[in-house]
């Protein structure tokens, strides 16, 4: 019988051999992916044989780092050669991620950067994005000596142009990095490496170029996973202005008490009512989280206030805070009922408004003022500013279940049917204005944003078939339509309507205008 091994390793003797010669005849190998397999002494006397072995029997980015601890230069130069430099980059990034320093650096030193005796000159060193993967990695873990390793590498990237308006693609890029870095150290609690981030931040003159308001920052995913010590030197920040209500949201809806209360607190003594904001950004969980939990201005946190450094002891609003707090009873509610009612009339999805409508005794007011402030929603200043795509379709859904109600007046539902009508669907739009008596004015406006709007296709037909619309509206609107190429809308309009002949000759030049200038 010939000599071999079978799967597991073991040597196969020959019949002649007993297992007691067989033993003598075989070691175990020294690598650890290789422990249970047993190879002859004539094989392990062989190390390079061995490697091979093992680096064919192991991942490509563990074969190269045993290359490396073992100071085995031509073997890892071999395992260069076979995997290529982006093997090399996730190579980085795994002894990164594992906390290996002295990896990092041997790849950076031998591979890290173009050389120009290089005789290739191709890409053969360590791509920029490789580094940026490595220290991100490192950052989630909290490896902060190799963050501080290899962050000069990233964010002082060298250009290959002079002109500043062409690199600004890639400062962006840089800019992005050193933000991925602070993010995931943050959504993992690594205090120090937050801290490093943002000082060099600051140190280099970058800092301002960090979007506070974005809805996935350092400090929501801080929040969002219940680390106190970072969400705190975050807060502490006085140069960058923190979105707080996010990352109070994402608290509120994991579950992180004591995270969501400093950042109650911390909004409170910046801008205001958190209540209100929860409620008109329409996070259920954020208003759900300051309705039933107790309010914090009792002994016991204003103490705790104090401990965690947002007041300075000796100040005269501490000493009033804490008199006030020990004759309150905890258990009161944070929300006041001005608060209730504004955060109500305010709502900014419908679940909002379902929840508070169940756990408060809502009024007709009440009930209007939350109608029209849905109704509006992107069209007056304050919604402007701060618009949202999903808010608005919050508030068409606000607006949908709330006007059958018999309290809302005839100029409310007016106004509410000239701006949302078009973007209801057609039976709701119907019923608005059968259930109610709609102005004229409101349902010439109506007709010109359908007109306006992809979505308003329905409602023209509606208005138009039923002869609804004033003719200043219907003149105003084929004009609209046809000079924004709304064909449809155009056929609609003519088949249901009676056009006078200046208004057809207008239409047909204002068509052959824009044919003319867009050379067709």
């Amino acid at each position: 019988m010939k000599r071999g091994f079978k799967c597991s390793g073991e040597a196969l003797t020959d019949d002649a051999l007993d297992d007691e010669k067989a033993d003598k005849h075989e070691v175990r190998c020294p690598y650890k992916k290789l422990k249970d397999v047993h190879f002859p002494v004539a094989v392990s006397a062989l190390p390079h044989v061995l490697a091979a072995i093992y680096d064919f029997a192991t991942s490509p980015e563990a074969a190269t780092i045993s290359a490396i601890q073992n100071k085995q230069q031509d073997r890892y130069n071999d395992l260069k050669a076979r995997f290529g430099f982006e093997g090399l980059g996730k190579t980085m990034a795994f002894a990164a991620e594992m906390g290996l320093l002295d990896v990092v650096q041997f790849i950076m030193e031998v591979d890290g950067n173009y050389s120009e005796n290089e005789e290739d000159s191709g890409d053969d060193f360590i791509s920029w994005e490789s580094k940026r993967d490595a220290a991100t990695v490192a950052a989630s873990k909290g490896h902060l000596s190799i963050v501080q390793y290899l962050y000069p590498e990233i964010i002082f990237r060298e250009y290959d142009s002079d002109d500043e308006d062409a690199d600004l693609p890639y400062q962006g890029e840089i800019f992005k990095a050193a933000w991925d870095v602070l993010t995931n150290a943050a959504e993992n609690g690594h205090l120090e490496t937050v801290q490093f981030a943002v000082q060099d931040a600051k140190r280099n003159n970058y800092w301002h170029w960090y979007d506070p308001t974005h809805d996935s920052t350092a400090l929501t995913q801080a929040s969002a996973n219940g680390h106190v010590s970072v969400v705190k030197f975050l807060l502490e920040d006085q140069e960058n202005a923190w979105d707080i209500a996010k990352p109070f949201a994402a608290a509120a809806t994991q579950g992180k008490q004591q995270v969501a209360n400093m950042l109650y607190e911390a909004y409170s003594l910046r801008y205001g009512d958190l209540f209100v904001k929860m409620s008109t950004n329409g996070s259920l969980e954020g208003v759900k989280f300051l309705l039933n939990t107790s309010m914090s201005l009792n002994f016991y946190s204003v103490q705790e206030r104090y401990r965690l450094g947002y007041l300075t002891k000796g100040s005269r609003w501490l000493r009033d805070l804490e008199n006030s707090a020990l004759t309150q009873l905890f258990g009161y509610k944070r929300a006041s009922a001005q608060a209730i009612s504004n955060a109500l009339e305010k709502a900014g999805s419908l679940g909002v408004f379902q929840f508070l409508s169940v756990n408060i005794d809502v009024s007709d007011a009440a009930i209007i003022a939350a109608f029209k402030h849905a109704a509006l929603y992107g069209t007056t200043v304050e919604t402007i500013k701060s618009f949202s795509s999903e808010i608005s379709r919050q508030c068409i859904e606000i607006v949908n279940a709330l006007y059958m109600k018999d309290c809302i007046p005839a100029e409310v539902m007016s106004e509410a049917f000239a701006w949302t009508a078009f973007k209801q669907p057609i039976e709701v739009a119907i019923a608005m204005y059968t259930k109610h008596p709609v102005s004229r004015e409101a349902v010439g406006r109506a007709f010109l944003n359908a007109v306006n709007d992809k979505r308003g296709l329905d409602l023209v037909k509606f208005l138009t078939e039923n002869k609804l619309v004033d003719q200043n509206f219907l003149d105003e609107g084929v004009k609209a339509a046809a000079m924004s190429g709304r064909k449809r809308v155009v056929r609609i309009m003519y088949a249901n309507t009676t056009w006078h002949s200046s208004v057809a000759l207008e239409l047909t030049r204002t068509v052959a205008s824009r044919n003319f200038s867009s050379g067709s």
